[in-house]
């Protein structure tokens, strides 16, 4: 029972601990149901086949750069999706060896931002193998002109409409579950000149480390639950915003009016992406930062995709996007360090440990 909870709530124990009255509610209402189908798979002997398909065994990546072999955990459902799935286009799938002079299309990047994000490297490495052009499909119309800042991108297109032609494609993560080598990843994302300067100038004047701040995660693909899971409640993130020497600037995509941390040191923005589409202005505000400290959401892929510093606060099972779970770095993003709970639902230790590296920093 435990295991068919595990499997299909992957953050099960988080979602009842997390301090959302509604989910608690909801996710009560739904307890009878719950057990229900897991007495179902208990008796048909079917939980274990089910716990097989979910977590299978980790994927092991070569990095070219390090010589280090990297592990990515908790790969099983997405392994499948990627690799076993039917293709849904003639086409060749795309290799290292089959890419050179031709036009690529990545399709299926997930639901959010942060999964589009986090595949703009792989168009970069598909370029270094001699791709000619990269088409880039997105969820929705909205993404498409963040994801154009990427130069390594030629035409973007949102699901559904793509009507140009090309040689071979790879569903997202495909390409690199096929060759199991990471390269040395570069930031992906290049924003326009003049929102540069807008933001340089607007922060000229603050000779304290300037460090952008997100504590809220939103939830898109395995519901709202799982975005509360890798937020932080507003006594917690307070706890952080006290550090001397530091001005604290919101790129927290606002998810709740009223859940807004009360300290002076923290700045927001009213006018944080209102002239331009989505995270474009965010994007350039974080050039303009020293650091960026977050959870685990689509600003941290955004300012990893930057090459911007970043410091990544992640539950204590996180996504197997950052590979092995509680190293400190990921290959993904270079510019990132990692901090983990220690305890599944509990920010103490993470606030502790990202408060000491920061006060280190501001003492350099």
């Amino acid at each position: 029972m435990i295991t068919l909870l595990t499997t299909y709530f992957p953050n099960f124990t988080t979602y009842f601990s997390n301090r959302s009255k509604t989910l608690y509610k909801s996710y009560w209402l739904l307890l009878p149901l719950i057990c229900a189908v897991g007495y179902i798979a208990y008796a048909a002997n079917i939980e274990q086949t089910i716990f097989n398909k979910r977590f299978g065994q980790p994927v092991e990546f070569f990095d070219q750069t390090t010589n280090k072999i990297w592990r990515m955990d908790d790969v099983g459902d997405d392994y499948i999706y990627y690799m076993k799935k039917e293709r849904p286009y003639p086409q060749p799938v795309a290799t290292k060896h089959n890419v050179k002079g031709k036009t690529v299309l990545i399709h299926d990047q997930g639901f959010g931002y942060g999964d589009v994000f986090m595949i703009l490297p792989i168009a970069r490495l598909l370029k270094k193998y001699g791709a000619k052009k990269i088409i880039f499909e997105v969820p929705r119309k909205g993404y498409v002109p963040i994801t154009e800042c990427c130069p390594d991108v030629d035409e973007a297109y949102h699901r559904g409409v793509l009507s140009k032609s090309f040689d071979v494609h790879t569903r997202a993560f495909g390409f690199l579950f096929n060759d199991k080598l990471l390269p040395q990843f570069e930031p992906c994302i290049t924003t326009p000149k003049h929102l540069n300067d807008k933001w340089k100038k607007r922060l000229a004047t603050d000779k304290n480390l300037k460090v952008g701040l997100c504590w809220q995660a939103g939830g898109t693909w395995d519901t709202k639950a799982f975005g509360a899971s890798r937020s932080m409640e507003m006594e917690e993130i307070n706890n952080l915003i006290d550090v001397p020497n530091v001005t604290f600037y919101s790129v927290q995509r606002l998810l709740d009016g009223s859940a807004v941390p009360k300290k002076n040191n923290l700045v927001l923005f009213d006018d944080l992406d209102k002239n331009t589409p989505p995270f474009i202005d965010t994007a350039a505000l974080i050039q303009n930062l020293d650091l960026v400290i977050t959870v685990d959401t689509s600003i941290a892929h955004l300012a990893g995709c930057l090459g911007v510093p970043t410091w990544i606060m992640l539950i204590k099972r996180g996504s197997w996007r950052f590979f092995e779970t509680g190293t400190k770095t990921t290959p993904w993003y270079p510019s990132a360090t990692l901090f983990w709970q220690k305890q599944l639902g509990k920010w103490d230790h993470v606030i502790n440990e990202v408060k000491t590296a920061l006060k280190k920093r501001v003492a350099k």
